[in-house]
């Protein structure tokens, strides 16, 4: 028999009214209240006022109705709010990295090589020869 598991919770707001949410109710009655106020109580003509009231309501009905990610427009606008206050959008993360460290150090004794110096070229050697007599030893070391 096939059998598949179903999510025990599933995310779903309830309707109030005509198949609204509150969130959509609320913000059908701000935008009709301002609505009314521009145009009625300030006396505007209609093609005037209808401007405003477009405005609000396309700020109504992006609260209303849209989210990103699940998540609403007021906690979207909130974090964006923090982010330009606080620049909390830079992050500065540093390590210091041993081998590139070493690396420049070595190229920048090669540079001095290549520059002329003498005194750094007989270091240079010695410490190749000192090497090469470490090696030696601890190959007979092995041996012995």
């Amino acid at each position: 028999m096939i059998s598949r598991e179903i999510e025990k919770e599933i995310q779903q707001e309830n309707k109030v009214i005509l198949n609204f949410t509150m969130r959509q109710v609320v913000c059908l009655s701000v935008a009709l209240a301002f609505s009314v106020l521009i145009s009625v109580v300030l006396a505007w003509d209609f093609t005037i006022a209808i401007y405003p009231c477009l405005v609000i309501g396309v700020v109504c009905f992006a609260f209303g109705w849209m989210k990103q990610d699940g998540i609403p427009m007021e906690r979207i606008l909130k974090r964006k709010l923090q982010v330009y206050l606080y620049k909390n959008n830079v992050r500065v993360y540093k390590t210091k990295n041993r081998y590139v460290v070493m690396m420049n150090r070595e190229y920048d004794r090669r540079r001095m090589v290549d520059s002329g110096d003498k005194k750094l070229k007989k270091s240079v050697r010695k410490d190749a020869k000192r090497k090469k007599k470490e090696l030696r030893r601890s190959k007979l070391k092995r041996i012995a």
